[in-house]
């Protein structure tokens, strides 16, 4: 089995769309990380391009949220942990990635609601959104609408406090989330540290299996 990704019919002819697109594949294609998908095969159809990825068996984080907190429970602690440590650690990968001559790529989410360059600590931001999410079941900066969501977010206010969890783990979360960016970790590769020792104080040595049994 393998996924296979396409530009939309509407955008297939867009040159801008197409630039994307491969620009995209060469960027994944030097990744080399367990918790990145690999790219197996770009190729065209007729106008169409698509990208082969690896095909990874599994529920998304999202699916596994909203079936836990849905039904009133919580994610156990060291399952949100392991999950956010092993994504941090894919995203150092990304962060990382040089190209030919040994420079940066300086490969980052380009969303930034101010308008305002952004650097690999956007992604750090968006990592402790999801922190968030899993802990509580809901997103920090929740209103009645997208646009006074925005307004909450661009405000600076910090996110409502996260009830029921270890103080160690509340400050990793409000560290991610720091509206200045130089409050937030300089790197995922920080950030994967201050979670895996938390996982070893609060919760116990956490594997990739015992994430496994818990989906299961």
């Amino acid at each position: 089995l393998v996924a296979i990704k396409t530009v939309i019919a509407e955008h297939a002819l867009d040159d801008k769309f197409e630039k994307m697109f491969l620009d995209e594949a060469r960027i994944i294609e030097r990744i080399r990380h367990p918790n990145v998908a690999q790219i197996l095969d770009l190729g065209q159809q007729g106008s169409l391009l698509f990208l082969v990825l690896e095909w990874v068996e599994g529920e998304s984080a999202a699916s596994l949220r909203r079936a836990v907190h849905g039904k009133g429970e919580k994610i156990p602690l060291n399952v949100v942990l392991r999950i956010l440590a092993d994504s941090c650690a894919g995203l150092h990968a990304a962060h990382e990635l040089v190209n030919d001559h040994g420079e940066p790529l300086g490969v980052v989410s380009p969303a930034q609601a101010l308008g305002k360059a952004v650097d690999r600590r956007a992604d750090i931001w968006s990592a402790g959104i999801m922190l968030y999410h899993l802990l509580a079941g809901r997103t920090p900066y929740e209103a009645d609408n997208q646009i006074a969501t925005l307004h909450r977010v661009v405000q600076g206010l910090p996110p409502d406090p996260i009830r029921g969890i270890p103080p160690e783990v509340a400050e990793i979360a409000y560290t991610a989330l720091s509206y200045a960016a130089d409050g937030r970790y300089a790197t995922a590769d920080e950030m994967q540290r201050a979670l895996e020792r938390t996982i070893v104080k609060c919760c116990g040595p956490t594997t990739q299996a015992d994430v496994a049994a818990y989906l299961s």
